[in-house]
């Protein structure tokens, strides 16, 4: 009995062996190697795979010939040739001049127009943005929206991104070096995809990714069985056997297209594409840096419903300067976006842009504002003029590069707003549990915050929606502790900086506004916006109920912004000028350790007899900073 035992336990071991072996050359088979199992049998026979490639290929070549021609109706003839081949059940020709064929088999054909290949007139550089800008993160203070919930849930939930750029030159002129060191800098693994190495394939492992960044083509159809598609192209070729096999693995979603300038045909999907994987994004932020990526919300909408939190696309035929610009400046210059910003806070930041005058603007209202959208206008070569031409405009700046020869009559003017739809506001770089945000936003105070000698009738978050109103009234804390409204919440552990913003105006002597950190009324630092005897900003030490030090510098600013550095042994006090520089009132020396245990607010009178004025705080936030 246990020889026949043994005897089953081996054959038991043999059989696992040999399926397990099958298994893993199956998978190889799969994977390509077909001399060892077959690939999955395609629906498209090589004679229809042929057809297919032939008949792009003979719409490219006319379709290039009569744009080289000047033939202002070229589309219309490439797709009128196209209709009439027996493997096509329609074509037809978007507004920006591109030709879609849908063949009887259900795979779509795409002929980009040249509009999508214009360039600016030779000698001409681009606008370009700043690349000195300092780092946000270091201190400085938002200037508009401030989210209301900033925490891990409206984070990515997978720190890994992926940029797939069409080609390596696409990678290299549209600022994705600076994102992938930007996205690095915030803990991102980023991985970097081009040309080739773009793959459909490798789209199936796209939700393993928090960020996805798509520069490349793209197109937009609106008739027929594929209205409302968006298609983004990738950077791999199309030829007879990958063809067959992607008919066989994917059989919808996808199809092939040719770029001007471009030999071959590469791969393209559209939303049908995402919806039909099996993915579920870990609430990622996805950009589709492509002409018409947002024509319709098709695309943007597939991501969502798989998980997605943001998407980003363009609404029209967009350019390389645009898409350029855009990532440079929403990360920040190829810095990590500051602890806690969100999408809305990145695109609504006022801005300095590099223009004569210095025009200050959001993102959103250069790319995004529909009464004042950015501009292009392309023309194609007409007989005896071999170069194509691109104007490209920023009415929101000021800005104008290049013009088109008012004599051109193939002209074809686009208006590329950039728009993003979201299921949360997105936190890229969340902060950490210890450190926050609070923009006064709600119409309640979360738990975090209590008063010290509250009077209720004395503040507000209603007075003026967005802001925490404090009234200021007779009283200090000054030796003399009898000053009201005293707002704290626990303190991080240093070393971390402390800034809010505030809209004050004092005019009587005592007149303060104060941020600071405590321990209790005889133990605390502050730094103050007040009037003694003129404006000023105090920066103030009271230990065991005594004065240690202080600073005073003059400051006059109403919209006020103001920063305290701590760290274990020492505490730096700064305000930040008209220039938003940060300037030093001064540097305490503590001697010591001492850990202060709560950060907070404050508005009073002093001892004085000036009357009440109220204090506007927008914000206060605390971070992180090196020691």
């Amino acid at each position: 009995m246990q020889r026949y035992k043994n005897y089953n336990r081996q054959i038991w071991i043999v059989l696992r062996s040999i399926s397990t072996v099958a298994l893993t050359l199956g998978l190889l088979g799969i994977a390509g190697c077909g001399w060892l199992f077959s690939q999955p049998e395609s629906p498209l026979s090589e004679e229809e795979a042929q057809a297919i490639l032939s008949i792009l290929d003979e719409g490219t070549r006319l379709y290039r010939q009569l744009t080289e021609q000047g033939n202002p109706d070229a589309a219309a003839v490439v797709a009128e040739r196209m209709r009439n081949a027996p493997e096509v059940a329609e074509a037809f020709v978007e507004e920006d001049g591109s030709v879609f064929i849908v063949y009887k088999c259900g795979l779509v054909g795409l002929i980009l127009s040249d509009e999508h290949g214009a360039q600016l007139a030779e000698g001409l550089q681009p606008f370009r943005t700043k690349k000195d800008q300092s780092n946000p993160a270091n201190g400085s203070a938002p200037s508009s929206y401030v989210p209301s919930s900033l925490n891990k849930l409206n984070s990515p939930q997978s720190r890994k991104a992926v940029i797939f750029a069409f080609k390596e030159q696409y990678y290299q002129t549209m600022a994705g070096e600076e994102v992938k060191k930007s996205l690095e800098s915030m803990g991102y693994n980023v991985e970097v995809w081009c040309g080739g190495e773009f793959t459909l394939k490798r789209l199936d492992q796209l939700d393993q990714y928090g960020v996805i960044i798509f520069i490349t083509h793209g197109g937009a159809s609106s008739f027929g069985v594929l209205r409302e598609n968006v298609w983004l192209l990738t950077g791999e070729r199309a030829d007879l056997s990958t063809l067959r096999f992607y008919a066989a693995i994917f059989q919808k979603g996808f199809g092939i297209s040719s770029v001007h300038d471009e030999e071959g045909f590469y791969f393209i999907f559209d939303q049908n594409f995402i919806l039909n994987k099996k993915l579920r994004f870990p609430n990622s932020l996805v950009l589709a840096m492509a002409c018409h990526s947002f024509k319709w919300e098709s695309m943007a909408d597939a991501f969502l419903h798989k998980g997605a939190a943001v998407y980003f696309g363009w609404t029209d035929t967009t350019n390389e300067v645009f898409v350029d610009n855009f990532l440079s400046m929403f990360f920040n210059y190829g810095n990590r976006w500051p602890l806690g910003w969100s999408v809305a806070k990145v695109m609504s930041y006022q801005l300095e842009w590099p223009y004569p005058g210095s025009p200050k603007a959001s993102l959103q209202e250069v790319f995004g504002n529909p009464e004042a959208p950015p501009k292009t206008v392309s023309c194609y070569p007409c007989i005896g003029c071999p170069r194509k031409f691109v104007e490209i405009s920023l009415p929101a700046i000021g800005y104008v590069e290049s013009q088109v020869p008012s004599t051109c009559f193939l002209r074809h003017e686009a208006t590329p707003l950039l728009k993003w739809k979201g299921a949360v506001d997105l936190v890229l770089n969340p902060l950490p549990s210890a450190y926050f945000w609070e923009g006064f936003e709600r119409k309640t105070l979360s738990n975090e915050w209590f008063w010290v000698r509250e009077d209720p009738n004395a503040w507000s978050l209603s007075a003026r929606p967005g802001y925490l109103r404090i009234y200021t009234q007779y009283g200090t804390i000054d030796t003399v502790h009898i000053a009201k409204n005293i707002l704290l919440r626990e303190a991080p552990p240093p070393p971390f900086s402390v800034v809010t913003r505030l809209e004050f105006n004092p005019t009587d002597n005592w007149h303060e506004a104060c941020l600071l950190i405590y321990n209790d009324d005889d133990n605390y630092i502050k730094i103050s916006r007040m009037y003694w005897s003129g404006n000023v900003y105090i920066l103030f030490w009271e230990k065991d109920g005594k004065k240690i030090t202080g600073f005073s510098i003059p400051g006059s600013q109403t919209v006020i912004e103001m920063q305290l550095v701590v760290h274990e042994t020492y505490i730096t006090g700064f305000f930040k000028n008209e220039a938003g520089d940060w300037i030093q009132v001064g540097q305490i020396q503590l001697g010591e350790p001492i850990r202060y245990k709560y950060v907070g607010l404050t508005a009073h009178n002093g001892v004085s007899g000036a009357g009440s004025i109220p204090a506007d705080f927008d914000f206060i936030f605390a971070v992180p900073v090196e020691e």
